[in-house]
């Protein structure tokens, strides 16, 4: 972790860093009496980022029941022991004070400061930690590219849903119209809410989703990003001047490009959510474009080692944390240096085998990260049945 640290001081040129912060526990329902508190670096789109700093909370001690127990040796054992419990609040403020904790002893760990946080949209971590006023500097709040680009799903889900039931009166042109009654010799068509075909379908606003994920990845300033934006909502409103290279207008192929315009009265009702959408205040927060993809691969590493369908105590749950952390940061050969230390043997067979393992998981992300990979795995997202759509964070 110190070594992840002077890697992150390197990359900012600075000592005031970026990190990412979220909380997990073992059991889910802010019921679990353990939870591990994980700090990691945030450097950006494409950067490796590593475990800085961890914290893991129990309020459960397996000796301390003993105390009462009619067995004189046990009592003692229990009355002069050291108590593993170390929180004493609901599970679900774990990951506030956790991060608390993490931030408090940042100088004296690195000699640095977490100025910028990336965490939840729904985390009251942040809130936490910002009003304990650590530093001497206030504690910026970076979002995750990954959860504002489902808000744009998610608000044009809830449109969809909110005009479902409403009738639309629209002329040749796509504009609505203040009458009752459609007249079809004038060209007029009624519409019944703002899905279905050459509408607002479920394949469209996926489509609208990824784009304007992709806007705000692929760009570096807040302006840049503004712009790739808007361009989505004036390609799906059939006006291409300012298309970027996935758009087919840019090869002269206008057909194609119109082929999933959407009616002008749609785009009407899509231009709140843009404009809310793409203000500064949102997008200021997602310049950096680095996502919360790194904890959720700690997380798999964590609980593979130390499965949740298995209570476990303090010790064990911090052996399994501690594991993880060189095993992500560092990958299987990291563990080398460990078996040295304790004194055990490391074989030729085993150096063989933490190699192969590491190679393994390189391959495996070179295949998922293949064109024809991705393409793949989006057709699978789209055909997925149900309208399950992550909620967390969803008001920008």
């Amino acid at each position: 972790m110190t070594k992840a640290a002077e890697e992150a001081v390197t990359h900012f040129s600075s000592t005031d860093i970026s990190v990412s912060v979220d909380g997990t526990w073992q059991r889910r329902g802010f019921s679990s009496k353990n939870g591990v508190v994980t700090v990691l670096t945030n450097l950006g789109k494409r950067q490796a980022n590593k475990v800085i700093d961890t914290d893991i909370r129990t309020t459960y001690c397996h000796t301390c029941p003993q105390k009462n127990r009619d067995n004189v040796k046990l009592s003692t054992i229990a009355k002069d022991h050291c108590c593993a419990v170390n929180h004493q609040e609901s599970a679900g403020k774990m990951e506030a004070d956790g991060a608390v904790a993490c931030f408090k002893r940042s100088k004296a760990k690195y000699g640095v400061q977490y100025t910028k946080y990336l965490g939840d949209g729904d985390s009251k971590a942040f809130t936490t930690v910002n009003s304990m006023q650590i530093y001497d500097k206030p504690i910026v709040k970076e979002e995750c590219t990954g959860h504002v680009q489902k808000r744009m799903g998610k608000a044009l889900m809830n449109a969809v849903a909110e005009h479902k039931s409403e009738k639309f009166i629209v002329d040749a042109n796509g504009q609505q119209l203040k009458k009752k009654v459609a007249n079809p010799s004038r060209g007029e068509k009624c519409y019944s809410g703002i899905g279905g075909v050459n509408r607002l379908t479920k394949k469209a606003i996926m489509s609208i989703q990824g784009h304007y994920g992709a806007a705000i990845r692929e760009n570096n300033t807040l302006k840049s990003i503004k712009s790739a934006i808007w361009a989505i909502y004036h390609h799906r409103s059939g006006n291409h001047t300012s298309c970027p290279d996935w758009c087919a207008a840019t090869n002269g192929d206008l057909a194609k490009a119109n082929k999933h315009r959407l009616p002008a009265f749609i785009c009407n009702i899509m231009k709140p959510i843009f404009t809310r959408l793409s203000s500064a205040d949102l997008l200021s927060r997602c310049v950096h474009g680095g996502t919360q993809n790194a904890k959720e691969d700690f997380r798999h590493v964590h609980w593979n080692l130390c499965p949740k369908e298995k209570f476990c105590r303090l010790t064990r749950l911090s052996i399994a944390t501690s594991t993880a952390t060189v095993i992500f940061s560092d990958g299987h050969i990291g563990l080398l240096g460990l078996y040295r230390r304790l004194g055990l043997s490391v074989s030729p067979n085993l150096i063989a085998y933490v190699h192969k393992t590491d190679s393994a998981r390189v391959t495996h992300a070179d295949i998922s990260c293949q064109t024809k990979t991705k393409t793949k795995r989006k057709k699978s997202s789209h055909n997925k049945a149900g309208d399950d759509w992550y909620a967390a964070g969803a008001a920008a």
